[in-house]
C-alpha cells in the first residue's frame, strides 16, 4: 500500500518595490537591519561579543559549522553558523 504524498508549494515572495535594493540575490532573501542599529543606537553584532559554549562545534553544513554561544552582554544563548567564505565563491554564489 503506498501513500500518495502532497509535496509542497512554494511560492515565491513579491518584493516590495520600494525593497527591492534590499534583496539578496543569491538567495532571494531581504536583507535589512534593524531600526536602532540605523538609527546608532546601537552597532551591528560581532564576532567578539559572543562567547563559546562548546569546546567544538555543535553541528556541520555544506558551508560551514555551527557553534553554541552565550552574547556577552545580554547572556542569551544562540547558535551561530561560521560560514566557510571560500566555499561560497568556489561554487559561485555570489555577485
Amino acid at each position: 500500500m503506498s501513500k500518495n504524498k502532497k509535496k509542497a508549494v512554494v511560492k515565491p515572495v513579491e518584493v516590495p518595490p520600494e525593497l527591492v535594493d534590499k534583496v539578496n540575490n543569491v538567495k532571494n532573501r531581504m536583507l535589512f537591519l534593524s531600526p536602532s542599529i540605523l538609527s546608532g543606537e546601537e552597532r551591528e553584532c560581532r564576532k567578539d561579543d559572543f562567547e563559546s559554549l562548546a569546546n567544538s562545534n555543535i553541528g556541520v553544513g555544506g558551508f560551514g559549522k555551527v557553534y553554541k554561544v552565550r552574547h556577552k552582554v545580554s547572556k542569551n544563548v544562540y547558535a551561530i553558523k561560521v560560514i566557510n567564505k571560500k566555499k561560497i565563491l568556489e561554487h559561485d554564489l555570489v555577485e
